[in-house]
């Protein structure tokens, strides 16, 4: 009597312990599956891979108007010319865009575009001043998580875009440059210069008569640059569409392949 009743006591023993473990195995699934999911679930704003993205379109980043296109890890900073956030730049914002990048078009005129009939335009918006405010934007777009920056620059912005290349004032954050018809430097602005940088030059402006002593200062330090000439082009070809839009368009797929090659 007692070996049945011995089996038959063990054998209840053996189904509970089954059961305990079957539910204790299904809650570890579950568990497991939520851990993961958590995990793998992207922080609002992020892409997975640790950058919290800047929003396509107009918004302010760092208290300064911007506009910007694309959703790559690649960014290039745009420096635009004494017109600001123009339809044209926006539109070359776009091409960037679309090119693989995410460009971000700084207004460092807060919607105050050159004018003409304005005496003040000049010393209310000096160069250093917009030099703090894309400083300010390149500092945003770190914090976000992005590495590889790199600038476009624009006459008035050309300068700017220069002083960013050194690597003092920009902490190393920028990989390279490339600046079309700049204005306003002056010999020194040459020392400056850190990364690899690109001119793109019209085959007439104050700015060519510079270049050399800009090139053999590149050479001199080993850093990589390149001086482009357009051909039938006045100042602010890069930008305008009505100066040469067959060079405006070989000007911004040049850039464009820079950009690709020093990210």
């Amino acid at each position: 009597d007692y070996r049945p009743l011995h089996h038959e006591k063990r054998a209840k023993r053996m189904k509970m312990i089954s059961i305990v473990v079957a539910v204790v195995v299904v809650l570890a699934v579950v568990i497991g599956c939520a851990v993961g999911l958590s995990a793998r679930r992207p922080a609002k704003g992020d892409n997975g891979g640790g950058i919290n993205r800047l929003s396509e379109g107009s918004a302010k980043v760092a208290g300064t108007d911007t506009y910007t296109s694309g959703t790559s890890d690649d960014v290039i900073v745009i420096l635009p010319d004494i017109n600001g956030m123009s339809k044209e730049v926006m539109e070359i914002a776009d091409y960037f865009g679309k090119g693989g990048f995410t460009a971000v078009v700084i207004d460092y005129f807060n919607g105050n575009p050159r004018n003409v009939s304005d005496p003040t335009w000049n010393s209310r918006f000096p160069a250093n001043q917009s030099l703090a405010y894309s400083l300010g934007v390149i500092a945003n777009i770190r914090a976000r998580g992005y590495t590889n920056i790199q600038t476009q620059g624009y006459c008035y912005g050309g300068r700017v875009g220069v002083w960013l290349n050194s690597q003092n004032i920009t902490s190393g954050a920028i990989k390279s440059g490339a600046m079309a018809h700049p204005s306003s430097l002056v010999t020194s602005d040459a020392s400056f210069i850190e990364r690899p940088i690109f001119f793109q030059m019209p085959a007439v402006d104050g700015f060519n008569s510079m270049a050399p002593l800009f090139n053999a200062t590149l050479t001199t330090r080993n850093i990589p640059g390149k001086f482009e000439i357009y051909p039938n082009t006045t100042h602010g070809f890069a930008v305008s569409a009505t100066i040469n839009p067959v060079q405006k368009a070989y000007a911004m797929e040049d850039s464009l392949q820079w950009f690709l090659d020093h990210r």
